[in-house]
């Protein structure tokens, strides 16, 4: 993956994991003009965990929408873009989405534990050359922990070295995560166990925005995300495509609130901003709706639906006996679960026998993200909202607000 994008404040861009350097002139003038004192506060100390992700997720229903809401971040007197980190050229990344079998037979360890497990690699649309990829487990957003209306995930991964082969790579994740006393979820998976059931391919912006509650700044990286679903074989269902706007915190700063003091009251009180944005950014942008699904889990939906197998189809096919024969005792083993393992690849076979194709596929997307940053470009225009603040629950600001007009036609 690419890490030459930076986002936030005090960030040296030659050690970007590095501590925060002295505030440019630049910088500490976006504080003055939002009263908040450069008051470092960092992620993962206060979050309790380097591996926490959270995220809030708004399906839109096209590119247009980005632009909307770029222009609510930038019509909020509590909130602004950060026009110098607004990142275009990122390339189309692929998602392999992983799961298990044994003996051969489909048994989805990961999906039963909420978990998912992807090999991802991005592609340049003008050489066509792969980048190194990296294994990457995520927890599932159904079924997990909500902390101020957002769930609470967990996030590990690793990039693939040069020279290293995908079971190596596999075998040096395991081993990183063993290392910390945090096991992967996918600890005790063998990497012969493992098989492709789907995946999906992301074109993607990167934008910085920042905003006011209380006396704190909170720094988002915002990803607006065109995306299609891959089958087991990889190729695309398409439709549908997807459109998607998802956040997710960088930075904090300011003068902490009485009750997010604690490390536990630091993460509700962000995890709260975070919901109240999400809420707010959807009841302003037209047939947008808010997403509690991953991509993944949205993957694994559709595939699941393109079947759509009952008892009657099983007979049909002569799987019933098979399921009987391989069913576990505390669960009820499905055709849906078969389906989605019924290619059958390792993913060193999906990759040889899909390459071609999924460039091409991921370079469509590619453009068609092109096609909205020119649009974009040339849309420097007065924005289509009123001067508004983002609004909080409980919020200690007495300022009144302005009603934004609704979304664009």
């Amino acid at each position: 993956m690419s890490y030459d994008r930076v986002i936030g404040f005090g960030i040296d861009e030659n050690n970007p994991k590095g501590a925060v350097r002295p505030l440019t002139g630049k910088e500490s003038l976006y504080f003055y003009r939002m009263g908040v004192k450069p008051i470092f506060h960092d992620l993962k100390k206060m979050m309790g965990a380097d591996n926490r992700e959270p995220e809030k997720k708004i399906i839109v229903p096209g590119a247009k929408s980005f632009l909307e809401i770029r222009n609510l971040i930038a019509s909020a007197k509590n909130a602004f873009l950060i026009t110098d980190q607004i990142y275009t050229s990122k390339n189309p990344l692929t998602s392999i989405l992983l799961d298990t079998v044994e003996n051969g037979f489909p048994v989805a360890r990961l999906d039963k534990g909420n978990h998912t497990l992807r090999y991802r690699f991005e592609v340049d649309p003008q050489t066509g050359v792969m980048t190194q990829g990296d294994y990457n487990e995520k927890s599932g957003i159904r079924g997990g922990q909500e902390i101020g209306g957002c769930t609470d995930r967990f996030e590990r991964e690793l990039e693939q070295r040069p020279g290293e082969t995908y079971e190596e790579s596999y075998k040096a994740f395991l081993s990183k995560y063993r290392r910390r006393k945090d096991p992967a979820f996918c600890d005790a998976v063998p990497f012969g166990d493992l098989r492709v059931f789907g995946g999906y391919q992301t074109a993607r912006n990167e934008i910085g925005f920042a905003v006011k509650r209380d006396k704190m700044l909170i720094v988002f990286e915002g990803c607006e995300d065109f995306w299609h679903i891959l089958r087991g074989d990889m190729t695309v269902i398409d439709p549908p495509k997807f459109f998607e706007f998802e956040f997710e915190p960088k930075q904090a700063w300011g003068e902490l609130p009485a009750g997010a003091r604690t490390k536990e009251g630091f993460k509700a009180f962000i995890y709260d901003t975070m919901s109240n944005l999400e809420s707010y950014i959807q009841e302003h942008i037209a047939r947008s709706y808010i997403n509690r699904k991953s991509k993944a889990e949205l993957t694994k939906e559709h595939i699941e639906s393109m079947f759509g197998f009952n008892e009657k189809s099983l007979a049909d096919l002569g799987l019933s006996n098979l399921f009987a024969q391989h069913a576990e005792p505390h669960s009820k083993f499905s055709a849906v679960q078969y389906s989605l393992m019924a290619s059958n690849m390792t993913l060193q076979e999906a990759l040889v026998s899909s390459q071609q194709d999924l460039n091409h596929h991921g370079n469509k997307l590619y453009a068609w993200k092109e096609n909205f940053n020119e649009l974009a470009e040339e849309s420097r225009a007065p924005t289509t909202f009123q001067t508004h603040l983002f609004r909080f629950q409980n919020d200690n600001s007495r300022q009144q607000t302005q009603q934004p007009v609704a979304a664009l036609s």
